[in-house]
């Protein structure tokens, strides 16, 4: 009787053992890292809760559906430039993009050096002075450690809807900006209805202020973003289906697309439409970027019940 009680006994446990086993599984998967779907505890209030991936050199990713949108500013809107028409486009893809800059930590696992201007911020503040070419050499190197070929700058067109996280406001938090949801130069303020806000003069650490309603940081302000694209001064006419920009361009007007608006910026140059370029070779401290990739076909997803 003892040895069947011992028996059933020892069954049991490896049953246990077998779910948990199972349940670990179904939590963390990875192409040769980690990843996670917990949403950070910073999240605001209004954010929607999209699944997440964090790899191994702790760059934390949100999926972006697929959609449609007006990218660009209406006709008469407040600062509107002359190349922001507004136009419909469709990504037909998802994606992921990181919930924030690159950070120096980051920046020095792959690089082992520390191109920063603000190196006392700490770590976790973004990595900036690193020109376009710089952030080629960053993925080549990103994906090589990694195995892999994914991951790259978001495009023009993916950076706007995911500033705008489904929002047609001047900001993802309305029509005016203040120093508790961005990193801008709040002292030259050129909305005359909005609340006066401050200038820090200098970046601070990522993911310390608001989140957007789609959970990522610093669209508006800190540093500036470098994207994918080419600069082209005329959005194509649309509507348009996964824009990647002018394939090439005169040697006069090879100039990059920069997005987002730095710590030194007035709050017109952190709008979800602003526009700016810079050649690729240029670079400052008010200069950096947040990576992206596609959801890739051959990964699988098993199901866990």
């Amino acid at each position: 009787m003892e040895k069947i009680l011992s028996i059933k006994n020892i069954s049991t446990l490896i049953i246990i053992l077998t779910f948990v086993f199972s349940l670990y599984s179904c939590s963390s998967s990875d192409d040769n890292n980690g990843s996670s779907n917990t949403p950070s505890d910073q999240y605001s209030d209004n954010t929607i809760q999209l699944e997440t991936y964090t790899n191994s050199y702790g760059m934390k990713f949100v999926k972006i559906p697929a959609g449609t949108f007006m990218m660009g500013s209406e006709d008469g809107g407040p600062d509107q430039e002359e190349n922001e028409l507004l136009h419909e486009v469709t990504l037909t893809k998802d994606f992921f993009i990181q919930t924030t800059e690159v950070t120096q930590d980051q920046w020095v696992s792959v690089m082992n050096s520390n191109p920063s201007n603000f190196k006392d911020c700490g770590g976790d503040c973004p990595v900036e002075s690193v020109t376009w070419y710089d952030t080629q050499t960053f993925i080549a190197e990103l994906n090589e450690e990694l195995s892999t070929t994914k991951y790259r700058l978001p495009t023009e067109a993916e950076w706007e809807y995911s500033a705008r996280a489904g929002t047609t406001t001047l900001f993802a938090f309305g029509n005016c900006l203040s120093s508790n949801d961005a990193n801008f130069n709040g002292a030259v303020s050129t909305y005359y209805n909005c609340p006066s806000s401050i200038s820090r003069g200098g970046t601070i650490v990522g993911a310390s202020l608001k989140a957007n309603a789609w959970g990522l940081y610093d669209m508006h302000g800190n540093v500036s973003e470098w994207c994918q694209d080419w600069y082209q001064k005329d959005y194509p006419a649309g509507p348009l289906f996964d824009p990647t920009g002018p394939d090439t361009v005169a040697p006069a007007d090879m100039l990059k697309i920069v997005r987002g608006g730095g710590w030194n910026n007035s709050e017109n140059l952190c709008r979800s439409t602003s526009r700016t370029s810079s050649l690729p070779i240029f670079k400052n401290s008010y200069l950096g970027f947040r990576l992206a990739f596609f959801v890739e076909e051959k990964e699988t997803t098993i199901a866990c019940y």
